[in-house]
């Protein structure tokens, strides 16, 4: 690779370290990710861009990432799915501004006004346990939704020839996956992450990586304890699985050891794979 890439990354806040960690974390001198791309401020307003919104469900992370790289340049794309199950709503209880809209709609990055409820819809995420407060999908349409995401932005980035790398860190559906393989089989596995580079592209996307992680936390702090699907870790605090570091908290947020495993398994796939030039 001649030089450094600009980078657009985009996920929830399960790749969104500057909460958790440091900021400026992912591109930082600590992250061995940095050697391939731009920090956000080495190159001004065509720095790379860290697009990751707290609670995004995989819709909202899919029209941002198509918006913001349909009117800028990017030379590498990065996107985490999150959970499934996670909605998007249309909230009839914001009045808009269409004016204002309009306005924030004509900046760089349509997907990122300071007033969250600017354009009218809510992210709906699991969380408490009051499920009347929540609005969810259901399967199959949580993986049906991600897989046929999942198709258009690769077929969108292979047009514009912007390499890119799809990685899940909320859990895909199996069973679905298996049952829609025939859907999936166009997508290039070396454009979507696993522990294993070898595996198949119906692998790969049935891989999770906040159920790896949070495996290996168990192994420290969860006694009696198996885990056969990624869920929050029960009988203890956010501090016993910051302690392990590999997850910051009960979440499945990533620790520093999560985050570190991480950035080298990115850098060395898109390395291995040829996915810069």
């Amino acid at each position: 690779m001649e030089k450094k890439k600009r980078l657009y990354w985009n996920s929830c806040s399960f790749l969104y370290p500057d909460v958790m960690i440091s900021p400026n974390y992912i591109l930082s001198e600590k992250s061995i990710l940095s050697n391939l791309f731009y920090n956000e401020n080495e190159l001004g307003d065509k720095s790379s861009y860290i697009a990751s919104g707290l609670g995004s469900n995989n819709e909202s992370i899919f029209r941002r990432t198509l918006i913001d790289c349909s009117k800028n340049h990017f030379e590498f794309v990065i996107v985490g799915w999150s959970h499934p199950e996670r909605t998007l709503i249309l909230n009839n209880s914001i009045n808009l501004d269409y004016d204002k809209v309009r306005e924030e709609s004509e900046k760089s990055y349509l997907g990122h006004a300071p007033n969250r409820t600017l354009y009218g819809y809510s992210s709906m995420i699991p969380s408490g346990n009051n499920v009347n407060e929540l609005f969810l999908k259901f399967e199959p349409k949580g993986t049906d939704d991600t897989i046929l995401y999942t198709i258009s932005l690769h077929n969108f980035l292979k047009q514009k020839n912007i390499p890119h790398l799809f990685l899940n860190m909320g859990k895909l559906d199996t069973n679905i996956l298996s049952a829609r393989e025939s859907w999936i089989e166009d997508i290039d596995p070396k454009n979507y992450l696993s522990v294993n580079n070898d595996d198949t592209i119906l692998q790969k996307m049935s891989f999770c990586f906040t159920e790896y992680y949070a495996k290996k936390a168990e192994k420290i702090v969860v006694k009696d304890v198996h885990i056969e699907n990624y869920k929050q870790l029960e009988g203890n605090s956010d501090n016993d699985y910051e302690k392990t570091g590999w997850l910051s908290d009960i979440g499945g947020h990533l620790g520093n050891l999560g985050y570190e495993h991480l950035f080298d398994l990115i850098h060395n796939h898109i390395l291995k794979n040829n996915l810069v030039y």
